[in-house]
């Protein structure tokens, strides 16, 4: 299961080009737009910020795969949650709620089996740099970290929310953890179905 995110969360990066809008501006709503990320104790103010959501399905289900990127310290951060259709996510949104970015069920993490399928909501943060990728899915300690989507205007496309993860190094499989938290706030998205 990790590896299939990890490689779709790959190839979907390496299909959306990122945009160069400032790390922070006006957001459509009139707020401001930010994207914050604290690396081991070190504050990073995101810069071309691109956010995509992406409405598909699979098997019986409708799907959504919000992914908010921006990059940072010469390399790009991803955030990313899935959502299924019985959840009952907002038109053009996501569920507000905290997602969990362990490889097994976390405490936050909603399933459902239909028709023989389990369906899960899910998240994974990808940090890549250079020729390396750091991941959350490789986190097999008890503190698996989260993302909590605060609040989703799915009106406006914007969304707000924070993380607070650790993240470790997918060529290497090296046991060093790297603390990754911080605030995304009024970051608009676009859709693609």
């Amino acid at each position: 299961m990790k590896f299939k995110l990890l490689a779709l969360a790959l190839v979907v990066f390496t299909f959306m080009s990122c945009s160069s809008d400032d790390s922070s501006g006006d957001s459509p709503s009139g707020g401001t737009e930010s994207f914050i990320v604290i690396k081991n104790g070190v504050t990073f103010e995101g810069e071309n910020i691109n956010n995509t959501l992406i409405i598909t399905s699979q098997g019986d289900q409708g799907a959504r795969r919000l992914d908010l990127r921006c990059d940072i310290d010469g390399g790009t951060f991803i955030l990313s949650i899935s959502n299924w259709e019985f959840q009952n996510p907002p038109a053009d949104g996501v569920v507000v709620k905290s997602y969990n970015t362990n490889t097994e069920m976390g405490p936050d993490t909603d399933c459902e089996s239909i028709n023989g399928t389990t369906y899960c909501d899910e998240a994974l943060v990808t940090f890549l740099i250079g020729q390396e990728v750091f991941i959350s899915e490789l986190n097999d300690l008890e503190d698996i970290g989260d993302i909590t989507i605060t609040s989703n205007d799915a009106s406006n496309l914007e969304v707000s929310g924070t993380f607070d993860v650790l993240l470790r190094n997918f060529n290497s499989q090296d046991e060093e953890y790297m603390t990754y938290t911080g605030t995304f706030t009024n970051v608009s998205y676009s859709v693609f179905q």
